[in-house]
């Protein structure tokens, strides 16, 4: 027999079955030792079987014949191979396996150009103290001038610094985790990360760093744009958008846009959210979603929404209802 088409789970339950039926066991030796196991592997030839404690391995290891016997009569086999294991064991057994997968690292590239260094660095009186200082850091990482700010107009020399830091660790410290970056691909990267749910693993990825060098680092000071474009897409990713980041709005549904909507109504984290027949131009699914949507974003942000609608039962769903007739509140 060279393939097996079947559920562990499905062949296990049948295997104890057998067993149980034969009365091979005592109802109480059953229960205690036997009915709370698990086939966790057959290979083809071998089975593995998980039980919960060593007295319990112990006192089926001296049944593995009736257990081999009734394993090659379910899967017409003449022989089955039977190992007993602790659950605790294999437990342990996985997560040091994970724990040794190397993640694939959010940014692949180290993004030092290898041509800039500090043999060609021109050095003038304006930029010595710069040299001098990154050449430091360079030199002793997370010891000498960290963090250093290099700050100057431009053409003086200040990315070929940076450049130059991260050729000096990399020659001389191969195994160390060096990164250039931009901040407006630092930024682009937070917020890809938060869309595609692998922020954990960037945050992961600058923690390991053994330097870590932004250029222009000033444009996420301002943080601003920055904040503003992390928050759009966490914003777009909560309301089901994300995948539409880089379309035209002429390319996106009713629905689509009215959500796109409600993420730049959103953005500023404003108090209160005035809607005026939000859902007047969609068909009545989308409307339905669009409505549940609005009560699921006032439990989330804690935010008020004031909507003017003609739909009684979008009315209906509100906390509090006000009917207007002949321009008065009844």
């Amino acid at each position: 027999m060279t393939g097996y088409n079947f559920k562990l789970d499905d062949l296990w339950s049948e295997v104890k079955s057998i067993i149980k039926k034969s009365e091979y066991f005592d109802e109480t030796i059953y229960q205690t030792y036997f009915d709370n196991t698990d086939l966790s592997n057959f290979d083809g030839s071998t089975a593995t079987i998980s039980v919960e404690s060593s007295f319990q391995k112990i006192i089926l290891n001296n049944e593995i014949p009736i257990i081999a016997q009734t394993l090659g009569r379910v899967l017409n086999m003449d022989e089955v191979g039977c190992e007993i294991v602790l659950k605790s064991d294999q437990k342990n057994n996985i997560s040091q396996y994970l724990n040794q997968i190397k993640k694939e690292p959010v940014i692949k590239e180290d993004g030092i150009v290898p041509t800039q260094n500090f043999n060609n660095f021109v050095v003038g009186t304006s930029n010595k103290e710069s040299h001098s200082a990154a050449l430091g850091c360079a030199y002793r990482p997370g010891q000498f001038f960290t963090p250093l700010f290099i700050y100057g107009n431009s053409g003086l020399g200040k990315t070929h610094l940076l450049h130059s830091i991260g050729n000096y660790v990399k020659k001389n410290n191969p195994d160390s985790n060096v990164l250039y970056i931009s901040s407006s691909d630092f930024v682009r990267h937070v917020a890809n990360s938060i869309g595609n749910g692998t922020i954990e693993d960037f945050k992961d990825q600058m923690n390991n760093l053994d330097v870590l060098l932004i250029d222009d680092i000033q444009f996420i000071a301002g943080k601003e744009k920055a904040e503003t474009e992390v928050e759009a897409k966490r914003l777009l990713e909560y309301l089901g958008l994300s995948h539409r980041i880089d379309h035209k709005p002429s390319e996106l549904s009713g629905g689509e846009q009215q959500r796109v909507a409600v993420a730049r109504a959103l953005i500023n984290k404003p108090l209160v959210i005035f809607a005026d027949e939000p859902s007047g131009n969609l068909d009545t699914h989308s409307a339905e979603n669009l409505h549940e949507l609005f009560f699921k974003l006032r439990d989330e942000f804690n935010q008020t929404f004031v909507i003017v609608t003609h739909n009684e039962e979008l009315a209906n769903m509100a906390d509090r209802k006000l009917v207007m007739v002949d321009g008065l509140i009844t």
